[in-house]
Order: C-alpha cells, then sequence, then structure tokens
C-alpha cells in the first residue's frame, strides 16, 4: 500500500481500514476519538513514528482489532432506559401468552452488549417478571476487553446507579469499591461471544430461529450499507412474530427489511409479521462463535500490572484540555461525581453551563423525585435566567416529566439563543412527546439546519452524546420518526 506522510492522508488511510475491519464510521466530531485513540496505540509503541504506526496496523490484524476496540464507547449501565427494558418484558411476555415459542427455550441476542451490564439486566428482569422462563441469551460484541469484563461480572456502584438496593443485595456481592454477579444460575442463561458485526454472516445453528433481538445504541455507528446487511441478517434469523428492539438513538433499519414497525418514544419494535423471503436463505457457520469467552477466571481476564485505557485517555484529555476535557472522560467513564469537583472552581463560562447540567445529572442517578424538584426551583430563583440555565431547568423537567413547563422554558431559550441546536433538538423532543408533531418536525429541521454548520459538541450536549456525529443521527431518527407517525395517519 502506498502511503503518503501528510496528516490528511494518514487519517484518512487508518479510516479506511477500520471501516474496511469494523464498518465504523468517522463523521462529524468522530475524528477526534480516532486522534486520542491513535495517541494511546502510540503509547504502546513509542518507539514508532506516523509511518512506522500506519505500517503496523496494515500489517498486523491484531493491532487493527486493538485500535479498533479503542475507539468503540462502552458507555452503559444496569437498567439503562428503563422504559424499553419494560417494553422488551412486555413483548416476551406477549409471545409467551400467544404460545409462540413452540420450542419451549427462548432464545435471545444481544448484540453489541458492551461490559455486560444490559445483557445481566435482561436476564435478571426476566428472572424477576417471568419466574420459570426457560431462556438464553446470547450475548456479542466486537471488543474482547468489554467481554472480558462481562465474563468477570464486577462492577462499579455508578455502573449499579440505575438499580434499587433490594435487588442489588439479590443479585450481587458487594465487596470495599465493587459488585460483583453473585447468581450462578444467571451466569449460566447468558453466553458471552466476540462478534464482528461488519463481517458475520450467521449464527451457528443452536441459536437459530431466534425470539428477539436486541441491539442498542450500536447502528449509529454504522453506514447505511452495513445497516441494510444487518437488518436482512436479523430478520432472517428471527422466528415468526419474533422482534428486534433498537434505542431511540438508532437509526431506523433497512425499510424494504420485511419487518412491521412500531416506532415509539423509547424505541422501536420491529417485528417478523411474515416468514423469510426464499431468497433470505440462512448459510450457517458453525465456527462463527469460535472466539467465544465464555467461563474464563477472573485471573486470566484481568493482568494487575496492565495501565487500563481508560486510565490512558484520562491522563492524555488532562494533558490536552485541562479540567474541562478530563470531567468529561471522567464523566462518560461513570463517576459524575469526580467531574463535578474538577469544574467546581472554574470561572470559564462553558465549564459552569456543563457544571449544571452535571449537577443535575448526579442528583437524577443518586436522588429522588424532591431532590430534582429543589434543585429546579433553585435554579429557576434567579431572575433573569441566562439560555443554559433555562435548558438544565428544561432537563430538569423533562426528568420530571412535567413536559408543558418543559416546552415554555425552552421557547425562552431560543429566544435568548436562537443558533443553539441543541435547544432546538430538546425543544422537538418534547413536542414530540408531547404529540405536537408540527412542532416537533420544526424544531429538529432548525437543529438539524444548525448543527451540519458545527464540527463539535455544545457545552450541554456533551453530557448526553458522545459526539456530534451521534447527536445528528438522533435528529435524523425523530425526524424519520415523525414522517412514520405521519404516514400511519
Amino acid at each position: 500500500m502506498l502511503v503518503t506522510s501528510s496528516t490528511e492522508q494518514y487519517y484518512k488511510t487508518i479510516q479506511n481500514l477500520v471501516n474496511g475491519y469494523a464498518g465504523l464510521t468517522f463523521t462529524g466530531s468522530r475524528s477526534n476519538s480516532l486522534d486520542t485513540a491513535l495517541k494511546l496505540l502510540n503509547r504502546r509503541h513509542p518507539q514508532l513514528n506516523e509511518l512506522g504506526l500506519l505500517s503496523l496496523i496494515c500489517e498486523d490484524p491484531q493491532i487493527l482489532a486493538d485500535l479498533t476496540d479503542l475507539l468503540l464507547v462502552h458507555e452503559t449501565y444496569f437498567f439503562r432506559e428503563p422504559d424499553l427494558l419494560k417494553r422488551f418484558i412486555d413483548l416476551v411476555s406477549k409471545q409467551q401468552t400467544k404460545e409462540t415459542n413452540s420450542r419451549g427455550e427462548l432464545k435471545i441476542w444481544c448484540a453489541g452488549c458492551s461490559t455486560g451490564e444490559e445483557a445481566y439486566s435482561l436476564a435478571i428482569l426476566l428472572d424477576e417478571r417471568l419466574p420459570g422462563l426457560d431462556y438464553r441469551i446470547l450475548a456479542t460484541d466486537l471488543s474482547l476487553s468489554a467481554l472480558r469484563k462481562a465474563e468477570e461480572g464486577r462492577y462499579s456502584q455508578w455502573s449499579l446507579r440505575g438499580l434499587d438496593e433490594a435487588t442489588k443485595k439479590k443479585y450481587f456481592v458487594r465487596s470495599e469499591n465493587s459488585y460483583s454477579i453473585k447468581n450462578a444460575s444467571l451466569r449460566e442463561r447468558i453466553t458471552f461471544a466476540q462478534m464482528n458485526l461488519k463481517q458475520v454472516t450467521s449464527l451457528t445453528p443452536e441459536w437459530t430461529p431466534l425470539d428477539a433481538i436486541v441491539c442498542r445504541n450500536v447502528l449509529i455507528y454504522f453506514e447505511k450499507p452495513c445497516i441494510g446487511r444487518l437488518s436482512k441478517l436479523f430478520f432472517d434469523h428471527l422466528d415468526l412474530n419474533g422482534f428486534c428492539l433498537t434505542a431511540s438513538s438508532d437509526p431506523p433499519l433497512a425499510p424494504n427489511s420485511g419487518f412491521s414497525i412500531n416506532a415509539g418514544n423509547c424505541g422501536i419494535v420491529y417485528t417478523k409479521a411474515t416468514p423469510a423471503n426464499l431468497t433470505h436463505t440462512i448459510n450457517h457457520q458453525p465456527n462463527i462463535l469460535a472466539k467465544s469467552v465464555h467461563r474464563k477466571r477472573p485471573e486470566e481476564i484481568l493482568k494487575a500490572t496492565e495501565k487500563k485505557p481508560v486510565d490512558e485517555a484520562r491522563e492524555i484529555a488532562t494533558t490536552n484540555g485541562g479540567n474541562y476535557l478530563k470531567a468529561l472522560e471522567v464523566y462518560k467513564n461513570g463517576d459524575c461525581k469526580t467531574a463535578i469537583q474538577l469544574l467546581s472552581s472554574s470561572t470559564n463560562k462553558n465549564d459552569k453551563k456543563v457544571l449544571t447540567a452535571l449537577n443535575l445529572r448526579y442528583i437524577s442517578h443518586t436522588g429522588k423525585r424532591n431532590d430534582i424538584e429543589a434543585f429546579l426551583e433553585g435554579l429557576m430563583q434567579k431572575s433573569p435566567c441566562e439560555e443554559d440555565e433555562l435548558v438544565v431547568g428544561a432537563l430538569a423537567c423533562i426528568e420530571l416529566k412535567v413536559l408543558r413547563r418543559a416546552e415554555v422554558l425552552l421557547r425562552k431559550a431560543v429566544y435568548l439563543d436562537r443558533k443553539s441546536s441543541y435547544t432546538h433538538h430538546l425543544l422537538g423532543v418534547v413536542s414530540f412527546k408531547n404529540g405536537d408533531l408540527t412542532s416537533a418536525r420544526k424544531a429538529f429541521c432548525n437543529a438539524q439546519k444548525i448543527a451540519d454548520g458545527q464540527t463539535v459538541l455544545e457545552p450541554i450536549a456533551n453530557i448526553e452524546y458522545t459526539d456530534q456525529a451521534r447527536f445528528c443521527l438522533d435528529i435524523e431518527r425523530y425526524l424519520c420518526l415523525i414522517g412514520e407517525k405521519n404516514n400511519n395517519e
């Protein structure tokens, strides 16, 4: 491969390699993630310059896999998006009522399981809500390091912030700084395995046909041709009346994939209401799960002397951007309290905006409804409120499900700053939840127009999104949902 030493060509070549290997796209500010990942990789091979590192990535498949692993966002926690999980249980319950699962064993594929919180959450919910149900979960991810953590089943307090104390005591053993899955039968229900969704063509026969596929916050990283291929893969592997559940931030599956679609505020349900087309035959590959990491011992999984990528990322953030970048990195790795401490003494205006939003996020995860109400009233006591304070106040109202008040605050914020894509986006979300599709579409179109001219996220948006590309995809997804609802009406 002929490679020049120009920075543009250097990054473009690596982007093409990663895209070819894993299907990841590099739009908007996602190139910043590549820059950070390359710095982390270069620290492991400090003797190499740009061309040397590029040659290593080209020649060694494992190095390319390591780089891709550094690019993946393992941002998750137990019982994330509870409304979507409730929908999952309702759908499974309906399946059992209709006796559509004649095999007697429910088979679920958790595609893109990251560090395992989602797979364990599904298992806990099934045990709690449908006791006695016979089921198995296949939990796959591209990242071997994430799968090893999932297999170990040990998590921080922050990962359990969506669980009540009774559930923690029932399913976890607490140590000084972590919680571990203690229920052996729960572990045995789940098989963790490495899988590249860009390259996979089928599952092994033991896993087909499937009753359900859960693929949340994964499709946002793929280009349209890859999403189209996955749409066909999901359809082919589901049993009749089986369903696929995607998150609210995911782009829609291919429109010609054969699914019936039920769009809602908390996600999209794709149901296989008709048998697979005869041309959609499944070509089984017995070795597709050969890289399963099922049942490895903890001491084989983690090396105490190895420096973790998260620690390296935090160090780089500190070097390059001071407390602001470090606070965001720490927050997105699950430590909201430390992120707040890092920004508490800053006098920078953007830092203060993020600090206010972080305080709300911390209260939302650790406090009760009255704590959020007190936070909101304290924020609104200032007169006049600035645009960012109105936006955070609207976020608090959304948490409290007081959507009309959220809309009032956001319209005031738009009046103060018409060039904020995130404010227009939030106004669209609230209007959508209120059933006002005309206002929602107008707000999302305004957000999209402004966002197209932006390369980085606005300060408060950094709390909710990993990068500008994901933010833009969320806007596009809502516009698709509005189109679907208008067509149905």
